[in-house]
């Protein structure tokens, strides 16, 4: 009996260490923030739909798209730019079906159905029932819609709906079906062989918050009675859940949007032994939407506040696996052609402390592999300490102008299993992009305005799909008006300067401002920060006159010596008329090479002596009360 004991506790203590737990860490951002919108996966890219910013801001009226492919977002408009927020969606028959939710005013019960292929809208047959913050599902390429409310946006019927609504994507027609067992709204729901979980929710006067996991049957039409299943251990409502690994995972969520409190708590729902058991928390509490992706649980957005909602950008990835890279980071984000190694850290997960071999994979633009590199971690390669856990790889230094992706794979040496971990990380040998000058105007009280411009010092690569951030850590500016998601700007052609065609408001706290204020330039591209440059300006205490941060800068020409030609660079802080012109040695006008009014930014010219002898030359920039020259010389 003594034996039979101490095996049945052995074997108890072996299936505890096996559970795996899984990890979350923060792997990106959205190009905005968003909460009560909807995400899906559709042929490997990311369909971000709807939502709101934050609470009292104007409702985003767009669908953001993230191609996991090449790490690009781009967006385009919802149906008619309707605002939709507090929806639900799925993908049938690959296409992206969106329906109900709140339009900023009304709930509404109208469906729009998104082709990938040509990223158009096209309506559907409206629901019989207007409503926002129901569940969906698909089964057999039927659409469910279950629960939710009905009403104005902010007064809606919080005695919540039980009603359930079902569209054939076929015949594009909707019927009624048996009411579900109890009203509730902020539900979740999940397909499992070809039933529907439908977990939590909340209905109020009297408020009631669900920990119930109701089961509907769509080959029979029936739901289960309330207590056949285990129930939640947390009750909660406009929460996320996801089917991974044939367990449910029920995440985040409110138990009251109004006083809280919001949850970290990852509860799993083992469907096969009808059992609950409690996963790695969140890394903030969050209400958010989740989507799965090559066994991983991905998180896009949410709010972290009760009212009012402020929603967050941040995408955290989960993953179960046994072997995976911790928050892997890169010693620089730009580095120069032939000279600057890059450095990748990182720490891996390893749940049964297998041994394990790590590799970085980087690849060029056109997502083409050019090398895979060992991990180390010997002390010798960056990584601080010989068997320390902290791992890392050197990519030499690039011979050419591109951008760079790079992935972390790592094999389970006892049991030969692959695991990767595609685009954890990026840089760029294009560029650099620098500030070229910062246009300021002053505004009423304490409301100052400012216009960057940036440079491209590269000579070959086209900077595409361009934000420039302006940001600040000085404790006398109150608010900047691109800080959190950034101003669009043209692509950067090399050797060109663009600049931001509209003002950057910056507000200061008139008792701490000393006149001057430190800001700094974030410039990325497709989504991702690559470079970044800083300029303190002072201010003149000129009133509502556009004055320069940068005073005109005329460079020296390059090559120099030169034969035949050169360049003539210089910086030109306001609009204005400016004359360049060459002359020899005797002060002769050889040439006017400008001649007419200039924008503010970057400017350059050629400059070809193929005619003139060798010598010494000179060139004077004119511009107002400004006039500098420089000396050049042409050897033949």
């Amino acid at each position: 009996m003594k034996t039979f004991q101490k095996i049945s506790l052995l074997f108890l203590i072996v299936t505890q260490m096996c559970v795996a737990q899984g990890f979350w860490t923060k792997v990106g951002d959205m190009p905005e923030i968003r909460y009560a919108h909807t995400v899906n996966e559709l042929d490997g890219k990311i369909y971000i739909v709807g939502g709101a910013n934050s609470e009292g801001s104007p409702f985003p009226t767009n669908t953001l798209i993230y191609d996991r492919a090449t790490g690009v977002w781009t967006q385009i408009p919802l149906f008619n730019n309707q605002i939709r927020q507090m929806h639900v969606s799925c993908v049938v028959g690959n296409k992206l079906y969106v329906v109900g939710g709140n339009d900023g005013i009304n709930t509404i019960a109208t469906m729009e159905v998104l082709d990938p292929l040509t990223n158009e809208w096209t309506p559907k047959t409206p629901m019989p029932t207007d409503r926002g913050l129901p569940v969906c599902a698909s089964v057999d390429g039927k659409i469910y819609v279950i629960g939710g409310v009905r009403g104005p946006l902010g007064s809606p019927d919080y005695s919540g709906l039980k009603t359930v609504e079902v569209y054939d994507t076929t015949s594009n027609s909707w019927s009624t079906l048996a009411d579900m067992p109890t009203k509730r709204w902020g539900s979740s729901a999940v397909v499992y062989n070809g039933k529907i979980y439908v977990v939590g929710g909340v209905t109020f006067f009297p408020t009631t918050v669900y920990n119930s996991v109701e089961v509907y049957d769509p080959q029979n039409g029936t739901w289960n009675t309330i207590t056949q299943l285990a129930p939640m251990p947390t009750a909660r409502y406009c929460f996320t859940t996801c089917l991974l690994d044939n367990n449910i995972y029920a995440i985040g969520g409110w138990y009251h949007s109004s006083n809280g409190p919001i949850y970290d708590k990852v509860e799993v729902y083992n469907i096969q032994n009808d059992e609950w058991h409690s996963d790695n928390s969140l890394p903030i509490p969050i209400c958010a939407s989740s989507v799965v992706y090559n066994d991983k649980i991905y998180l896009y957005g949410g709010t972290y506040t009760t009212h009012p909602n402020i929603g967050h950008s941040a995408i955290y990835e989960f993953s179960n696996k046994d072997i995976f890279a911790l928050q892997p980071y890169i010693n620089k984000s730009y580095a120069r052609n032939n000279i600057d190694s890059v450095l990748l850290i990182t720490r891996f997960k390893n749940i049964y402390q297998h041994q394990f071999i790590p590799h970085l994979i980087y690849s060029d633009i056109n997502n083409t592999q050019i090398d895979s590199l060992l991990f180390f971690d010997d002390g010798l390669h960056g990584d601080s300490l010989a068997s320390d856990g902290l791992y890392s790889a050197t990519i030499p230094a690039r011979q050419s102008e591109d951008f760079f992706t790079l992935s972390i794979s790592t094999v389970d040496a006892q049991t030969n299993t692959y695991y990767d971990t595609p685009n954890r990380c990026r840089f760029t040998t294009a560029g650099p992009i620098k500030l070229d000058s910062v246009s300021y105007r002053k505004g009423l009280l304490n409301y100052h305005y400012v216009r960057p411009f940036v440079h491209n010092s590269g000579k070959v690569k086209t900077i595409p799909k361009v934000t420039l951030k302006v940001r600040s850590n000085d404790p006398w500016i109150e608010a900047i008006g691109n800080s959190s998601t950034g101003t669009a700007i043209p692509d950067i052609a090399p050797d060109s300067s663009v600049g931001i065609s509209t003002w950057i408001t910056i507000k200061t706290i008139d008792s701490l401002f000393p006149g001057y204020f430190n800001i700094k330039v974030e410039v990325a591209s497709n989504g991702w920060t690559y470079w970044e440059d800083s300029i303190q300006v002072v201010i003149t205490g000129v009133e509502n006159e556009e004055t320069a941060a940068f005073d005109f800068k005329l460079e020296q020409n390059y090559p120099n010596p030169f034969n035949p030609s050169t360049k003539i660079s210089w910086h030109s802080p306001e609009r204005s008329w400016q004359t360049l012109k060459i002359y020899d040695v005797l002060g002769d006008e050889i040439a006017t090479l400008v001649d007419g009014e200039k924008e503010a930014g970057y400017h350059s010219v050629d400059f070809n002596g193929s005619d003139l002898p060798s010598g010494v030359y000179f060139y004077q920039l004119s511009a107002g009360n400004f006039i500098e020259t420089k000396k050049m010389m042409l050897l033949k």
